[in-house]
């Protein structure tokens, strides 16, 4: 019996933590303080089965006469905790001259991203933060069945007067960061932070020409969504693609829907765009460039985009 008791123990003590550092990370999202973290921790750990107390009658609750249990979800609240955004560091914008590969390097890296990547679906909540812009560019094939060339990305912009987090990092008020998913840079695949900001500032003559971009303002509240999904848009793949992520999270957040094809490309994207919102789409939006190139839910700063 002492060894089933055991047992027992221990697996409420393991559902007490995982429960308790998924509280915790919630309240961390929400950019609550030390003390909303632990509340949240308690809660979320404990509610459950101080609730069941109370229904069966049973007084006072356990979690008011065993505090082993709340100690246990305060400490593993803290580690949560620790984790909060860190500054994103502004770009050098040194003055040097970068190239990018063509030709045939281009078409062989672009083969080994599309048959080496096998990233699923975008999954998106409703909601997002601040402005949120959306960019789309293709070359012009004229009929072609499907024209893959092109990029699609997103930036998101602080217009409140104090640091926001976007993706886990704090981008200070009047400044931007890009946001996109690549399946063909030798250093990651899955998300990029400011890579397109890097590319239109040293490459300006030869990148994204023909762009088109549309935007949308969004309230504070929905900052929260937009992190939760970039957490998961860490992947890439042929069919869930730069375009997926791009007009997966816009139609997420804005009424204003848009389609990007089946297979998602950026031209059908760009296509659909002119044709329902001409009024709102423009021609060659500026790209910003405020910070230095990060890639992956880690937030590394790139080595080759450095």
């Amino acid at each position: 019996m002492t060894d089933i008791n055991g047992i027992f123990s221990f697996c409420e003590a393991v559902g007490t933590a995982a429960f308790a550092v998924s509280g915790a990370m919630v309240a961390v999202d929400r950019g609550t303080d030390i003390f909303g973290v632990l509340l949240m921790a308690v809660f979320t750990a404990l509610g459950g089965g101080t609730l069941r107390d109370v229904l069966i009658g049973h007084f006072p609750p356990r979690m008011f006469t065993n505090f082993h249990y709340v100690l246990l979800a305060c400490l593993c609240a803290l580690p949560a905790y620790a984790q909060e955004p860190k500054a994103a560091q502004p770009a050098a914008k040194e003055d040097k001259v970068v190239t990018d590969i063509t030709g045939s390097a281009d078409l062989m890296r672009n083969v080994v991203g599309f048959t080496t990547n096998f990233g699923g679906p975008y999954h998106f909540a409703q909601g997002a933060v601040a402005v949120l812009r959306l960019f789309a560019r293709a070359d012009d094939h004229g009929d072609v069945p499907l024209n893959t060339s092109g990029h699609s990305f997103l930036t998101i912009t602080n217009v409140s007067e104090q640091d926001i987090n976007v993706g886990g990092l704090l981008i200070a008020p009047d400044t931007s960061i890009t946001v996109s998913t690549r399946g063909n840079r030798c250093e990651h695949s899955g998300i990029w932070y400011n890579l397109e900001g890097y590319y239109k500032y040293y490459l300006n003559a030869s990148y994204y020409q023909n762009l088109y971009g549309i935007q949308v303002s969004l309230d504070q509240s929905q900052l929260d969504t937009v992190n939760q999904a970039l957490a998961n848009a860490d992947h890439w793949s042929a069919i869930y693609n730069c375009t997926s992520f791009s007009a997966g999270l816009w139609n997420a957040v804005c009424s204003d829907t848009l389609c990007a094809g089946v297979p998602e490309t950026p031209a059908d994207l760009k296509a659909d765009m002119l044709r329902k919102y001409p009024d709102k789409t423009v021609f060659g939006p500026t790209v910003p460039y405020d910070y230095i190139v990060y890639y992956g839910t880690s937030l590394t700063p790139s080595q080759e985009f450095s």
